[in-house]
């Protein structure tokens, strides 16, 4: 039997498929192809995810494997039947034996990317562009596997069909585009295998499909695209409704969960070219939000005369509860009657382009308040999608209210 390591699959493939032409301990080679496929495929994995954490890179340790085995465990008996059909000789572990090669070679050359792919994680690459690299690497690999596959096919059916060719036009080549569409959606499912979510977790949501995924990521067709109300309610309506009671029970503890990294600002505003001019400073992170609360600590509140731009800022100090209860709840904003817009503002309309100018990606939720004499006022949550838009936290606190 030919020896079978990462050398030979290249350099001796036909003497390969001799062996498995002629049953020469068959299931010896299909284990050691396995193991080469185990072993590449793995490690690759393992570079993978080393831009999240040690259990991401453990997850796609063994995902990758398992994402080229699941595929073959898919798409082998369609290829096998097909062909008895088509009357190949071909035995179903022949046939087994000839993919594994394919997948073999194909891991082999994903392992010789890992030194590629360490380059670019140390280097600080963000999210986008590794997924995107990933994705090339897999496609070049994936194309080596199917010229192997396409080959040892080839040479077995022709020594053991009458009509070879027939079959090779008929069926191999259909069999590999299947395989293929197969294959990048099972990667779909079983990913994120590079993770950029603030939590790891094992399996992506089946509700969209590999390519209309990566041709958004590519186009950024998630950070040009503003939600319509519907979707943004189903995103983030949860943590708006806990966000308007926390505020309404000054729970700024509970508040605080709901913060990312870049932390809270708080904004009062009169007229939309006021926006972030009536700003509380600075903005509050998880920590300080609640201490400036349980210490009820001075705030600086900056205004500015919006008709005449020449007189300069003034400066009011108030303490955190005198903001809380002229500004922040001014007005029972949390009771049941009154409805949350997401997206959408019915009061101050114009408010919304120069709200969206500084917040391009977040979603809005408007808490409005019209009063019988025109006057208005609405409190809006500023929810910021994280970079991969799974998860979506609390950015900014608008007051805004009419001039009249």
């Amino acid at each position: 039997m030919q020896k079978i390591n990462l050398e030979t699959i290249f350099k001796n493939s036909l003497d390969i498929c001799k062996d498995i032409q002629s049953n020469v301990e068959l299931k010896k080679i299909n284990n050691q192809l396995l193991k080469i496929i185990f072993l590449c495929s793995g490690l690759y994995g393992l570079t993978m995810g080393f831009s999240h954490s040690w259990q991401q890179s453990l997850s796609s340790l063994f995902k990758v494997p398992i994402l080229y085995l699941l595929t073959l465990f898919i798409c082998i008996p369609t290829l096998h039947f097909a062909g008895l059909f088509l009357g190949s000789r071909i035995s179903f572990f022949q046939s087994i034996a000839i993919l594994l090669l394919g997948i073999a070679s194909n891991a082999a050359f994903l392992l010789g990317f890992t030194t590629i792919v360490i380059f670019f994680l140390l280097t600080g690459s963000s999210y986008k562009f590794l997924l995107l690299m990933h994705v090339f690497f897999f496609i070049i690999g994936g194309l080596v596997g199917l010229i192997s596959i396409n080959r040892s096919y080839s040479f077995l059916s022709s020594e053991l069909d009458d009509n070879p060719k027939n079959r090779k036009t008929l069926l191999l080549k259909i069999w590999m585009l299947m395989y293929m569409f197969v294959g990048t959606q099972m990667a779909y499912i079983l990913s994120p295998f590079v993770g950029k979510e603030e939590q790891f977790y094992l399996f992506h949501n089946t509700q969209r499909n590999f390519y209309s995924y990566v041709y958004d990521l590519t186009f950024d067709r998630f950070e040009e695209k503003e939600l319509d109300p519907k979707r943004a309610e189903d995103l983030v309506a949860e943590k708006a409704r806990i966000a308007i009671n926390s505020i309404k029970e000054k729970n700024f503890i509970r508040l605080a969960t709901l913060l990312g990294n870049s932390g809270l600002k708080i904004i009062l505003n009169s007229l939309p070219s006021n926006y972030l001019s009536n700003s509380i400073d600075p903005i509050y992170t998880s920590a300080t939000l609640i201490e400036a609360f349980e210490k009820n600590k001075e705030v600086i509140i900056e205004e500015r005369d919006i008709g005449d731009y020449t007189v300069p800022k003034m400066k009011i100090k108030k303490s955190f509860l005198e903001i809380y209860s002229e500004y922040l709840y001014d007005y029972p904003y949390a009771d049941k009657k009154i409805i949350p817009n997401f997206n959408t503002f019915t009061l101050g309309r114009d408010h919304k382009d120069k709200l969206r100018s500084y917040f391009p990606k977040a979603i809005f939720v408007e808490y409005p308040n019209l009063q019988d004499d025109g006057r208005w006022t609405a409190l809006r949550l500023i929810f910021e999608p994280s970079n991969d838009y799974k998860n979506y936290t609390l950015i900014a606190i608008v007051h805004d209210k009419n001039s009249n």
